[in-house]
């Protein structure tokens, strides 16, 4: 697992971040073929400075969510930690990554939010699976997302398994999203990214037989985890 990272004041290019937008949109997205390029970033905010640094994140990602390659930008609160915020962001491809970057507000976020956050742990992944219900409705939204090593010789197995159950997940009723993601620097390290309506569906999904099958069959194979369980503030999703 990557760890945390220090931010130093005024090194304005390293601070890696993301949109986010203030409405919460649902749009029927079939399973992603082709892979997205995926951010996952962690944020310790300083408690100081937290309502400065979602007021600007919101602004940042109402104006990112309208770029041609950016497919998702959603941004959380933990649940055991207000200031710890955690944001998932997609993008059609690496170019379109890339170009986001290079935007005049991108630029802004960074400049306005790079004294506001204490450290930060940026983790790059390509998508497996990306699934969302027909449902459009508003939160807040119950949000479980997970990082976990996978033994390497069981990895193909793992996934496998792991597809199967998002594809059954998101046609519970209380599911919008159920994503899988890889590491591209740790071959080995997988990323779920799951919305519920509330904990109540999320509880429910713990229950169902497919969810129970995937945790017979993927026994053991889990070495690490490290699994976060959030509120959602600000998210956006285009059609897949």
């Amino acid at each position: 697992m990557l760890k945390s990272i220090l931010v130093p004041v005024g090194a304005v290019t390293l601070i890696v971040t993301a949109g986010l937008v203030p409405q919460i949109h649902g749009h029927a997205a079939p399973a992603q073929s082709a892979p997205l390029y995926v951010n996952a970033v962690d944020f310790d905010v300083n408690p100081d400075h937290y309502t400065e640094f979602m007021t600007a994140a919101v602004e940042d990602g109402a104006d990112s969510i309208k770029e041609a390659g950016v497919r998702e930008f959603d941004v959380m609160v933990s649940q055991n930690d207000p200031n710890h915020v955690f944001i998932f962001e997609a993008f059609d491809n690496a170019a379109a990554w890339d170009a986001h970057q290079k935007s005049a507000r991108y630029a802004k976020f960074i400049t306005t939010t790079m004294t506001m956050v204490k450290k930060y742990d940026f983790r790059s992944f390509s998508s497996i699976a990306m699934h969302t219900n027909n449902t459009a409705i508003s939160g807040p939204f119950f949000i479980a997302a997970d990082y976990l090593d996978i033994t390497p010789a069981n990895i193909d197995k793992f996934l496998d398994a792991a597809k199967g159950n998002a594809a059954a997940s998101v046609k519970d009723p209380g599911c919008r999203e159920f994503n899988i993601a890889v590491s591209q620097q740790h071959p080995n390290q997988v990323l779920f990214f799951e919305v519920y309506y509330n904990a109540a569906a999320f509880a429910a999904y713990q229950s169902t037989d497919h969810f129970k099958k995937f945790q017979a069959t993927t026994a053991g194979m889990i070495v690490k985890r490290d699994d976060k369980k959030l509120w959602a503030k600000a998210m956006n999703l285009k059609g897949m």
